[in-house]
């Protein structure tokens, strides 16, 4: 496989960029017109049928992904999960667009990997992105085609650079997530690069064009599945929350979400504390706030891109112990479980909408995932960055795949656009792509942190498809500005 690397990343910058990743968000753009192309070319995109809910395990996934069952899939056979034929042979040629050749297309992914202060950021985008151009190419490419993946580090400044880089060489761009995302927007458009990411952080990238994403989060609603499991287990905790967010502008759309859903199922906010950009050497100040609030349900947004461990001694120097934490799919890392070992932290959920590791092999699609990150050799692990881009790239391939030898980004995005029920194969819970009117998913399942893992808890899920709780009560109408 053809695997380029493209650094653009600065070692001068003075200040750090605290940020709370935010799962993917979108909305369509109805000034950008995108043709629905005829043909499903092989694929399908049924989501898997349902099955009774797997049996709640109590052991935490270590540190190896889990052993896959006997009759483990064909990573040559361009089948994933229940899609078939997302990738393989054929005779599709043609210049058809910038990256396009009659044997490769190159396509660009992105992530803010290489910076001096949170070294690793979005590296699971481009262990996704190795993952799923080895394994499409051993299965025969797109119609024939050789996937060529450049990765752009944006390094957390410069991601415009790197969206200028992309735009010189690349077909679109693939499962990229840039935590400083308003800096793509123009130059992107400009060059009309086409885009399905894996993630989103700013309202003007997610209200920008030439785009589709693989489980779209509309500006005007908010996910409440996972309060509401908390206030199920914990009565009357939602009405003393406290929230540990970002003052960088472009996360302050996740500020005011998370207050905004607290609110719209009956909750209060009692402490809404902005980490602000730089070092954070002091996280005292922070918890000793927190406790003269008497936040007992807390939403540690700012803590968990690396630095729960602080943040939890500093609570226990403090003594301040909430009756819980919560937090959404980003925080589906080692980082964040391994805290356990450094600090007495109070238990500590996530609501995530993808199978967790410790129950992977409950689901075909999400055991293969596994596989094929493991035959990359990278140092990666399964996580919420990995599955998000996995999810984005195979959207794009079964897009591409149907376009044949007509590969142009207007196809792609058609194709993209018109899935309904996408799941990624039966990797995520299904989500209605062709709507006019895009809905946030409406499923979720709950891990706690141990020690030595996430480990689902079917319990506080009350799981009613597969693994997951789906139901429209789980998705708030909000107002956010």
């Amino acid at each position: 496989m053809v695997y380029r690397t493209r650094r653009r990343w600065t070692s001068s910058a003075a200040l750090l960029v605290v940020v709370s990743l935010v799962a993917a968000c979108s909305s369509r753009d109805d000034s950008v017109a995108v043709p629905t192309v005829p043909g499903d070319g092989g694929v399908t995109t049924d989501a898997p049928d349902a099955t009774d809910a797997p049996v709640s395990t109590d052991e935490p996934d270590a540190t190896d992904a889990p052993e896959t069952t006997e009759g483990a899939v064909d990573l040559g056979s361009g089948d994933f999960g229940t899609l078939t034929a997302v990738c393989g042979p054929g005779d599709a040629s043609g210049e058809t667009a910038n990256g396009v050749t009659d044997d490769s297309i190159t396509v660009g992914t992105g992530a803010d990997v290489q910076n001096p202060f949170i070294p690793g950021l979005g590296a699971g985008f481009f262990a996704a992105a190795d993952a799923f151009a080895t394994w499409c190419n051993e299965a025969g490419g797109i119609n024939g085609r050789e996937v060529v993946v450049n990765e752009h580090d944006g390094g957390l400044f410069n991601a415009g650079a790197a969206i200028v880089a992309s735009c010189e060489t690349d077909f679109m761009i693939v499962g990229n997530g840039f935590a400083q995302d308003d800096q793509t927007v123009e130059p992107r458009l400009e060059c009309e690069l086409g885009q399905i990411p894996a993630y989103q952080t700013s309202e003007v990238a997610v209200n920008s064009g030439l785009q589709v994403q693989p489980m779209p989060a509309p500006l005007d609603e908010w996910f409440v599945g996972g309060f509401k499991a908390a206030d199920a287990k914990y009565p009357g905790i939602l009405n003393a929350t406290g929230m540990l967010g970002s003052a960088v502008a472009a996360q302050e759309r996740n500020n005011l979400g998370v207050t905004a859903g607290i609110e719209s199922i009956g909750g209060t906010i009692v402490d809404l504390q902005r980490v602000p950009p730089g070092p954070t050497d002091n996280w005292r100040p922070y918890a000793e706030a927190q406790k003269a609030a008497d936040v007992q349900f807390l939403v540690p947004g700012a803590a968990a891109i690396g630095a729960m461990s602080p943040y939890g001694q500093a609570m226990n120097n403090a003594g301040f112990a909430p009756t819980a934490m919560m937090l959404d799919s980003t925080a589906y890392k080692p980082v964040n479980y391994l805290a356990l070992n450094d600090a007495d932290l109070p238990p500590f959920y996530l609501y995530i909408q993808f199978w967790p590791e410790n129950i992977a092999d409950q689901s075909p699609a999400a055991t293969q995932s596994i596989e094929m990150l493991e035959a990359t050799g990278r140092d990666a692990r399964y996580d919420f960055e990995y599955v998000q881009g996995m999810n984005a790239w195979l959207l794009w391939a079964v897009a591409a795949t149907a376009c044949g030898s007509d590969l142009t980004v207007e196809c792609v995005l058609g194709q993209a656009g018109s899935q309904q029920g996408w799941t990624a194969g039966g990797l995520v819970p299904p989500s209605d792509l062709s709507a006019t009117d895009l809905s946030t998913n409406q499923c979720f399942l709950i891990v706690r942190a141990t020690p030595d893992g996430w480990v689902y808890d079917a319990e506080m899920t009350q799981p009613n498809t597969d693994a997951f709780n789906c139901s429209p009560d789980n998705v708030a109408a909000v107002d956010i500005g």
